[in-house]
């Protein structure tokens, strides 16, 4: 069967354009990410140029204090929390603080949220167990893996119903949303990780996670759909379009059986359960 396709020329003109419009990273984030990158970074320094950005300090302190890192005593201060999630994690928050400047309290993009911290959580645990992905790239990786869906979803949605039917057929989620849009969320995802130059084995991981074998560093993508498509058999984050297929070679790329993956999925339902309430604390506490 063909897909069917559309005038979708106006659509891609204005996701450009819209790509375009999208501020740079906060000064405070890009003035860390210089410090970090200095092998000999100052930690005090660092604390005191992120304390400045009272959301940013706040998420590094909620992430040191959570049960995650199991710390005896609560961390008080920036650089203190720095030291104990460790540079990598830092990273990891700025990401997140740089994705956050385009989410709104609106109910689409809560739940876009909440399926990109649970993913990024899963992806994290899997990169553990597999051993095929630094476990702090593939937390960033996940909870950015959607991020082009904040410019497409309003251009997608008039088309759910078709889209979701091909979906059901088995064509993969990029191969419809190219027809029916043009280009696709992981395309316009890399091209906003490249907007802000994020480090290349983040763009990729971006771009290339509903067809890992493109990417050059195939593992992290891979890592990042296989915990996508976990999260989505929670029902997180589902939308009309239901759960596409798995890219092919996935589970070989990740050197995993597939008659294991109902072992693996019963190691990562707690998981996803932890995430998902860590979510809803976040949520309650803004």
């Amino acid at each position: 069967m063909t897909i069917p396709s559309t005038q979708n020329v106006a659509v891609v003109e204005s996701v450009m354009r819209e790509l375009t419009r999208l501020r740079p990273l906060p000064a405070v984030v890009m003035q860390a990410f210089h410090l970090l990158a200095d092998p000999q970074v100052n930690i005090n320094r660092v604390g005191q140029v992120l304390t400045a950005d009272q959301v940013i300090a706040a998420q590094i302190l909620r992430h040191a204090n959570s049960a995650y890192y199991g710390g005896r005593t609560p961390c008080t201060t920036v650089a203190d929390g720095i030291v104990r999630i460790g540079i990598r994690q830092v990273k990891s928050v700025l990401y997140s603080a740089a994705a956050s400047q385009m989410l709104s309290v609106s109910q689409m993009k809560n739940d876009l949220f909440r399926h990109s911290q649970v993913v990024a959580a899963v992806a994290r645990r899997l990169a553990t167990l597999l051993h095929r992905a630094d476990p702090e790239e593939a937390f960033t990786a996940g909870l950015l893996h959607d991020i082009g869906k904040l410019l497409l979803d309003r251009h997608a949605r008039p088309h759910y119903r078709a889209m979701a039917e091909l979906i059901r057929q088995g064509y993969s989620l990029i191969r419809v949303e190219e027809k029916f849009l043009g280009t696709d969320h992981a395309t316009i995802g890399g091209l906003i990780a490249e907007r802000w130059q994020f480090p290349r084995v983040l763009v990729e991981a971006i771009r290339y996670h509903h067809a890992p074998t493109l990417s050059y560093q195939p593992q992290l993508p891979a890592l990042v759909v296989y915990a996508d498509h976990f999260v989505l058999q929670a029902g997180i984050g589902l939308t009309p379009l239901g759960i596409p297929p798995l890219p092919p070679d996935t589970l070989q790329i990740l050197g995993f059986k597939p008659e294991r993956a109902d072992f693996l999925a019963q190691i990562i339902q707690p998981e996803i359960e932890l995430a998902n309430d860590q979510f809803e604390d976040t949520i309650g506490s803004r």
